[in-house]
């Protein structure tokens, strides 16, 4: 059915249908400034949307001479206050014909009032329509859709379930919230994610790890024993340096005639500012041409002694290691020694 709601900025009055009011929740905007308001407030019974001015009375014309107006020919059955006037003229001699003039209708704007009872249509915190918001007595609506019937003569005003008001456009859709069953599981599946990926960062970083955090380093060598693996130290080969080295032979009073034993002696130093793995050192023996003639690789565990195995290289310190070469059917003239990390 259609309204007619008065827009309260500009007060422009235009129909509106109870569906479309329904459909955007009361709120609408004036076609003459663009205000949006809430129609509900502002609609307008229908006896003051379309007010029935009656037309002008027609204006007479009297002959030329005065006329004379006589309040005594009135009819005595004329209501009192209503105001008759005689017109006596040339042809109208003695006739009295009386003539209503009706006053002017009011310019003022009717005035509205809201009943002391008001109805309401739900419990919820909508709108309520009373008496003087409503289209008609006997208006009847019947929503069996959603569940609410009304049969007085308000509007239906859609609940608002304790939003404010508003418009359409700033309206958020509200979400059951809780967290049911499937939200626990990808919780626990988002949980088990996140540690399966710290513990994969552990095992491929660990030697990073136990460098900077040196205090981490037992927990991330019991964390390799259950999976075959080892923390080991950094590999700096470049701070690793060869501060001194030579190469002896050792006589034991009768020299073999075809074979000689050889002691080398290195000096290395760590430069480093942390710990190091032990380096493996690469002997190059080489005969009087200039050939290489023996190569030999020697591991940590060929140089160092087994307590020194158990520790890393330590930081800034330098070490003295003395390691026997024995040699057979080779002359040799000199050597090349190198470290370096397999």
């Amino acid at each position: 059915m259609d309204l007619t709601t008065r827009c309260p900025q500009c007060g422009a009055e235009f129909p509106i249908s109870l569906q479309q009011l329904q459909l955007r929740k009361g709120y609408i905007r004036c076609i003459n400034c663009a205000h949006i308001f809430d129609g509900y407030e502002a609609v307008v019974p229908a006896s003051a949307a379309e007010p029935s001015v009656p037309p002008a009375a027609p204006a007479v014309h009297a002959p030329q001479g005065e006329p004379s107006f006589s309040a005594s020919s009135a009819p005595a059955a004329a209501a009192p206050g209503e105001p008759r006037f005689t017109v006596s003229g040339p042809g109208h001699a003695g006739s009295g014909v009386p003539i209503r003039v009706r006053e002017p209708a009011s310019a003022e704007q009717p005035s509205f009032t809201l009943r002391d009872t008001e109805q309401r249509l739900d419990d919820g915190r909508g709108h309520t329509v009373g008496q003087a918001h409503s289209v008609g007595r006997d208006a009847h609506y019947d929503y069996q859709d959603d569940g609410y019937r009304d049969t007085g003569s308000g509007l239906y005003v859609e609940p608002r379930h304790g939003h404010e008001a508003g418009p359409e456009f700033v309206h958020v859709e509200e979400r059951p919230g809780g967290i049911g069953l499937g939200g626990v599981f990808w919780s626990l599946l988002v949980l088990l994610g996140l540690a399966a990926a710290v513990l994969q960062a552990a095992y491929i970083y660990r030697v990073q790890i136990a460098s900077e955090l040196p205090s981490l380093r037992p927990a991330l060598e019991r964390y390799c024993e259950t999976l075959g693996c080892t923390v080991e130290y950094p590999r700096r080969i470049a701070q690793i340096a060869i501060m001194d080295s030579s190469l002896q032979a050792v006589r034991d009073g009768q020299e073999a005639a075809q074979g000689s034993r050889l002691m080398l002696n290195v000096v290395l130093r760590n430069n480093y500012d942390r710990p190091q793995q032990w380096p493996t050192l690469s002997v190059e023996l080489v005969d009087f041409s200039g050939t290489v003639a023996v190569r030999r690789l020697l591991a940590p565990s060929d140089y160092l002694p087994e307590l020194s195995l158990q520790r890393p290289f330590p930081a800034r310190s330098e070490v003295r290691v003395s390691v026997p070469l024995a040699v057979e059917g080779v002359q040799i003239n000199g050597y090349q020694l190198d470290k370096f990390f397999p």
